[in-house]
């Protein structure tokens, strides 16, 4: 230290903040939500039928689309209101609500996920385009094109698209229709490269799909982004997920310095893709690639609103799975996730590797629970200590939330093709408990 410094600089802090554990770790969830929890993890729930649309790209799929809109007068929503009994529906990945009230009704996150469920996302703008704006926007859009990272990549990008038609969360019509369509706005799409996890843990490159909501031409403000109203949208917490982990990390080993802590994260596969767009929305989210018109009938990679639209979603799972450890009644050996068992075992390091003196911090977080749960977007992460029974419970505790709380994947009977909503491919690297 310099002569200006103390060796001790702890008598000029205040005493460590403490958090209440009696509203964190130290409580006993009520009766009424383990048997919801169990009504609703017995209770079947088949998928829709598919709708009367065609979800490829060839000439017929495109030509049958584009006169579906034609006989509904362009107006993207005839077509979706009339096909709320399909895949179509907007919760149509998610319980029926009634059943998620029985669980969900008291969280403050409920309404706000209520309304997505029943009507889909919708844009809440500060300002609305003119007629005329909008037309003039729309053309100018036409015009341009994509970004030079999508139109450089012709190949990639085509397949990208395709994908998200395949999966039904893109609609193709023919281009030449766009500017007939109620309400329409077109963005510019482009190729990000990103770092990603292959099937044996191989960190590779690889190009997503991004859908730019925010570029606009003929004025500052045209664009969806420019015009949204965040503050109408629920505040994310997400943004302090590492800042907590790290904080509970070091909380766990002060408390328990000669035992094993275990970390491991969990991943949805088509994350955004699981909420709808209101129809208005979806008709003022299309990207155009040759003479093909796609509207975006799920959330897209682009929109400032699609976060918190999202984490309305994985926080109230989030919520949930770190209530269901909580219960003592539960018994993660029988009520528990399909996939559960596709969960890998921990992975330990050496017993000659030493535990690492944790330092003491300006705030004391409760412990009760031996382990919690934080999510950043579309990643669950999982800390707790590496006791057998604790590990039954922390491994099992986030996929029934998930479980309970989506539609469950019907592999060969799902009418549109349809992944697991737990990604099975990053669980076999991602999701093993793990020392480091």
């Amino acid at each position: 230290m310099c002569k200006f410094l103390p060796n001790d600089l702890t008598p000029c802090f205040a005493p460590p903040l403490h958090c209440d554990d009696d509203d964190d770790d130290d409580f006993e969830p009520p009766q009424w939500l383990f048997e919801a929890i169990k009504e609703v993890a017995g209770t079947p729930d088949p998928p829709k039928p598919a709708p009367p649309v065609r979800f490829d790209t060839d000439p017929k799929s495109i030509a049958f689309n584009t006169k579906l809109l034609a006989d509904n007068d362009y107006d993207l929503g005839n077509i979706i209101d009339k096909n709320q009994h399909t895949t179509l529906a907007h919760g149509s990945e998610f319980r029926p609500l009634r059943l998620l009230k029985r669980m969900y009704g008291q969280h403050p996150l409920f309404a706000f996920f209520s309304s997505l469920h029943s009507k889909g996302m919708s844009y809440i703008f500060k300002r609305e385009l003119s007629e005329d704006e909008r037309m003039v926007e729309l053309d100018a859009q036409l015009q341009r094109g994509n970004h030079q990272s999508a139109s450089s990549k012709a190949v990639e990008l085509v397949a990208k698209v395709y994908k998200d038609v395949t999966y039904g969360f893109a609609l193709p019509v023919a281009k030449s229709v766009v500017k007939l369509i109620k309400g329409a706005m077109v963005q510019p799409c482009g190729l990000a490269a990103q770092f990603s996890l292959t099937k044996t843990g191989l960190r590779v490159l690889k190009d997503r799909l991004t859908h730019d909501l925010s570029w606009c031409i003929t004025q500052f403000d045209a664009s969806v982004n420019n015009r949204c109203d965040l503050e109408a949208y629920p505040p994310m917490v997400y943004g302090w997920c590492l800042k907590r982990i790290i904080h509970y990390t070091v909380a766990l080993r002060l408390q328990y310095p000669e035992e094993k802590i275990l970390i491991a994260k969990y991943d949805f596969s088509d994350a955004y893709r699981r909420i709808t767009h209101a129809a208005s929305t979806a008709a003022q989210t299309i990207l155009v690639v040759g003479e093909i018109a796609y509207i975006m009938l799920r959330l897209s990679f682009g929109g400032s609103v699609n976060p918190p639209t999202w984490c309305c979603f994985s926080e109230m799972l989030t919520d949930l799975s770190n209530e269901i450890v909580l219960i003592q009644e539960w018994d993660p050996e029988s009520l528990k996730s399909p996939v559960q068992d596709q969960v890998p075992d921990p992975v330990y390091e050496s017993d000659q590797v030493p535990f690492t003196k944790a330092r003491p911090m300006s705030v004391h977080l409760p412990t009760t629970a031996l382990g919690r749960g934080d999510c950043f977007i579309d990643d669950v992460i999982k800390i707790f200590l590496a006791r057998h029974k604790n590990i039954l419970r922390h491994c099992a505790f986030l996929p029934l939330a998930a479980h309970v709380l989506m539609r469950p994947y019907a592999h060969q009977a799902e009418p549109v093709p349809r992944r697991e909503p737990i990604s099975l491919e990053k669980l076999e690297h991602k999701g093993i408990p793990r020392e480091i």
